[in-house]
């Protein structure tokens, strides 16, 4: 088999087959295309190939073993591919493992070992020409995330590699345009297979040491032409704090495996993907199977983001009961079985087993599972004692047996949140063992609990019992407790130190230690990044990269801190926006100013003051907000990709939507006991058959925001393609040095402009409407509100002005309020005309001290608001149809104005959410009226 590993190269064939050459030594098809990219360098598959084989016939002839750091650069990935090609075969190792690779050279003896200097080619270290029995077939030893405290390697041939690289490959659509960027170390075997599946495919990769969190991260992404990346749980718990990345132009897809990541995160992802044109894929695999075992296609994650999928090409899972019986009734649980030809070829314990093939018929993955009636599979449990705490999976039995080496008589147990060691008696040195551990096995010092106990508890049987274990480490430490940043003795942190050398391991911590520089990666970054904001009392920018003494300085620091603007408050208020919608239609049947589509006989003043109030700055209010979120997204995508998800979103709901609740809304007015006219039936039919406002009346800022967002797409792109040339720069520039002269000329300006749209209106007739349904004047009125949210967005220094506003600016906001609430429906000429040039400006200044109080006061995430954003559209698409049929009712009743008011609210926002219950829950309903999906009730 060694000798058809390095046979001649195969130009002849496409993506090679299982039974055909080896992908890595069938790669001169690609010889043109850019195999690596590390900064500034690229180099050709071509120039990769000349390379590799140099440093694979410098190692020594076919059949040696190399010990390789696995790094992400040119010369680590050349170094792997090289011994490949040579027939050598090679372990991996990561950077910062000497003890434990000192360890294993000791035992394996191997003929040569590569490092990787920075800047700097590979220097291969020859050791001895020894012979050392070998299997031909053997190509990859890997360290299972299980065992790389011990000398046990997972056996993985050429054939194992091959087959799972050209699956990868097929079940993603790779192709030669791709290029992965390597957000994960390759001697783990996650990373390892992405280097493979897009060498396969004569794609590229750029080559990095960073992470998602390392500043520069993104515009890097952007800037080499990145497509895709890959992450475990923890970095999408990071990335699920914000969606700004989720744009990035040339993102093509997304993949997750590395662990359990939660069902509401996946949907969130894919709802990413959905909404900016990149696919989310959830994976399932193991180290055993060189590693991939099943994907999840991004189709189903939004249905079952719970689930790991589907096998993989070529491969077949199964499920078995205890006693080995295949299980073939759907939700029935067993063990999961995988097979196919990417089972590895065993493990190795020592030297001896190198030169063994003992690949098992069929990999038991040690996880217990179901099969649902659609053919996927979701893991409901392990069985055995296995956890995976970020991501990193241990053998209890493997670590306990090493953990006894330095603690007699020691227990190891836990869970997916945290490793539990339980010492008897308090033997060994605890603060010793810890360090250990976060070395061996790379786990961060948080999640490992150590518990000095008298005795080990034990069942009646005699067994250790862990679980009581488990509810004593609990006890001692919560789990919350580590969530919120909790110091490890119960109490808050006391200095900047304690947090780095609790939450990253680090085992000493001067003042010029930084987060970064302490190996604190993205597996540490949440709950460290707690800790900090918690000691401080705010969340620095860049605090990963600040040094202690720094963090320090800033505790005590005084004037103004250099800390991120929070945005929890523009979400709170597009909540309050739309939900402010259901007392609005409310008081508008009791509004005493003007007739409306359905008026009681009996009405109110504070119903009018009501509907007035609201009416003078909510939609105001909400086209900012628009515009704010509309061009973070466009500042990292192109303004047509921008567009047709706005398309999407809006015109669903405003067709689809509209022509499902216009029947129930006429309805509802038809079947009024107030309303004047031919009878209800007649009166629905004639509505139904005819065109006209009422299929828009509900619906129309859904209209005007389609429209608008298509003159800023429009805008965008000649901006980006220079036809304004420098004027945007001087003019925001302007706005910078003359942030209130800019400001007030605004309001001044939009005042004539508010008149002159009402007269056009008035003279246009029937042209200032579309098909006698939707006024054009309210693109006019609403567009500029949506560009100063916009503006904001681009000028964050005059957004934190805008948001402090003077007490002059608030007291003329309330007059011209008051003046507002007066002036409406004024039938006299003079008033008419006052009326239209105050209502621009009050809609300005009213939406600007409305989002200042939010921010204020309501600038925290909570999971209510979350629910409710999720919740706010289909409520206010649906709420109309209840509000005009609860106010049916009280009219009928001759309830007072403001109890059916009050009663109104009530009742329609409870049946909106019972129906926002239900459409949540219909992927189809939530196309409809909420334009894509919903996170789900």
């Amino acid at each position: 088999m060694r000798n058809e590993q390095n046979s001649s190269e195969n130009t002849d064939n496409g993506a090679a087959a299982v039974g055909d050459v080896l992908f890595y030594n069938n790669l001169t098809r690609f010889a043109d295309n850019v195999a690596l990219i590390e900064g500034a360098r690229r180099i050709t598959y071509a120039s990769l190939i000349t390379n590799a084989d140099t440093i694979g016939a410098e190692i020594g002839p076919q059949g040696r073993l190399v010990f390789l750091e696995a790094r992400n650069t040119i010369e680590a990935v050349t170094a792997y591919l090289g011994c490949l090609r040579a027939g050598h075969v090679v372990h991996l190792f990561g950077e910062g493992e000497e003890a434990r690779v000192e360890r294993l050279i000791d035992i394996y003896n191997p003929h040569a070992v590569i490092r990787h200097e920075t800047p700097g080619p590979s220097v291969i270290g020859r050791r001895h020409d020894e012979t050392i029995p070998l299997h031909p077939d053997l190509a990859v030893l890997l360290s299972t995330s299980g065992s790389t405290g011990s000398p046990k390697f997972v056996k993985l041939s050429g054939r194992n590699i091959h087959a799972n690289a050209l699956a990868i490959a097929e079940y993603l659509g790779l192709d030669e345009t791709e290029r992965a960027i390597t957000t994960l170390k390759f001697n783990y075997s996650y990373g390892l297979s992405i280097i493979h599946s897009h060498l396969a495919c004569g794609a590229s990769l750029v080559l990095t040491e960073s992470s998602v969190t390392t500043p520069g991260f993104w515009p890097m992404f952007e800037a080499q032409g990145a497509t895709s990346f890959a992450g475990v749980p923890y970095i999408f718990e990071m990335l699920d704090r914000t969606s700004d990345w989720a744009a990035q132009p040339n993102l093509r897809y997304v993949t997750q495996a590395g662990g359990r990541l939660a069902p509401e995160i996946v949907r969130r992802m894919a709802e990413f993907g959905r909404n900016n044109g990149w696919r989310f894929f959830v994976m399932y695999g193991q180290t055993e199977a060189a590693p991939r075992m099943t994907y999840l296609p991004p189709e189903n994650a939004l249905d079952h983001p719970d689930c790991i999928g589907r096998a993989v090409p070529g491969g077949a899972l199964s499920l078995i009961d205890e006693v080995g019986m295949v299980i073939n009734a759907p939700d029935t649980a067993g063990e999961l079985i995988y097979t196919g030809p990417n089972v590895m070829m065993g493990y190795a314990e020592g030297p001896a087993a190198l030169a063994t093939d003992e690949t098992p018929p069929s990999l038991k993955t040690g996880d217990i599972a179901v099969r649902l009636s659609n053919g996927l599979y979701r893991i409901v449990g392990r069985s055995s004692r296995f956890i995976k705490p970020f991501g990193i999976r241990l053998n209890l039995d493997e670590l306990q047996a090493q953990v006894r080496e330095r603690a007699a008589g020691a227990i190891c147990t836990g869970t997916d949140e945290r490793l539990v060691v339980a010492v008897p008696g308090g033997t060994g040195d605890q603060a010793s063992l810890v360090s250990w551990l976060t070395d061996t096995y790379g786990l961060p010092a948080f999640l490992i609990e150590i518990l000095s106990v008298a005795e080990i508890p034990l069942l009646p049987s005699g067994k250790p019992d862990y679980q009581n274990l488990i509810r004593q480490a609990a006890e001692k430490h919560p789990p919350a407790d580590i969530a919120s940043g909790q110091s490890a003795d119960g109490g808050r942190w006391d200095s900047i130190s304690a947090i780095f050398i609790t939450l990253t391991g680090a085992k000493a911590v001067t003042g010029d230690s930084t987060f970064i520089a302490l190996a604190g990666d993205s597996l540490s970054y949440v709950v460290t990044s707690l800790a900090v904001e918690e000691y401080l009392g705010f969340l620095p920018n860049d605090w990963e990269m600040k040094t202690v003494d720094e963090l320090e300085a800033l505790r005590h620091a005084d004037g103004e801190k250099d800390v991120a603007m929070p945005l929890h408050f523009l979400n709170t208020g597009r909540v309050l926006m739309l939900f402010l919608g259901i007392p609005f239609h409310a008081a508008m049947a009791f509004n005493a100013k003007s007739d409306m589509i359905i008026s009681a006989p009996e009405r109110s003043w504070i119903a009018t003051v009501i509907f007035m109030a609201l009416h003078a700055f909510r939609m105001f209010a909400y086209f900012f907000i628009s515009g704010y979120f509309s061009m973070l997204i466009l500042k990292r995508t192109t303004a047509l990709n921008w567009f047709t998800q706005q398309a999407k979103r809006l015109g669903f709901p405003l067709v689809l939507g509209g022509i499902l609740l216009v029947p129930l809304e006429v309805m509802a007015v038809a079947i009024s006991p107030v309303r004047a006219g031919p009878p209800p039936w007649e009166f629905w039919v004639q509505q139904m058959t005819s065109t006209g406002p009422q299929w828009l009346v509900h619906r129309w800022f859904l209209a005007t925001l389609l429209a608008v967002a298509a003159c800023m797409a429009i805008l965008v792109t000649l901006y980006r393609k220079g036809r304004f040339g420098a004027l945007p720069e001087r003019f925001l520039d302007m706005v910078d040095r003359h942030t209130a002269a800019c400001w007030w000329g605004l309001v001044l300006g939009l005042a004539p402009l508010g008149l002159a749209a009402t007269v056009a209106a008035k003279l246009a007739g029937n042209w200032a409407y579309l098909f006698n349904m939707f006024e054009y004047r309210t693109i006019v009125m609403y567009a500029p509100v949506f560009l100063v949210g916009a503006l904001m967005f681009l000028r964050p220094k005059v957004f934190e002005w805008y948001l402090k506003p003077s007490l002059f600016t608030i007291v003329l906001t309330v007059v011209l309020t008051a003046v507002f609430v007066i002036l409406d429906s004024s039938k006299t000429l003079p008033m008419m005309i006052l009326e239209q040039l105050n209502i621009l400006p009050v809609g300005m200044l009213a939406t600007r001290v409305f989002l200042s109080a939010m921010h204020r006061w309501a600038n925290n995430t909570h999971p209510v608001i979350t629910r409710l954003l999720d919740a706010s559209y289909v409520i206010y698409v649906w709420h109309i149809v209840f509000v005009l049929l609860f106010n049916d009712l009280w009219i009928s009743l001759h309830v007072n104005p403001l109890v059916a008011i009050t009663l109104t609210t009530a009742g329609s926002f409870g049946c909106c959410w019972l129906v926002y219950m239900v459409v949540s829950r219909s992927r189809l309903l939530s196309l409809i009226f909420n334009g894509g999906p919903m996170r789900g009730a």
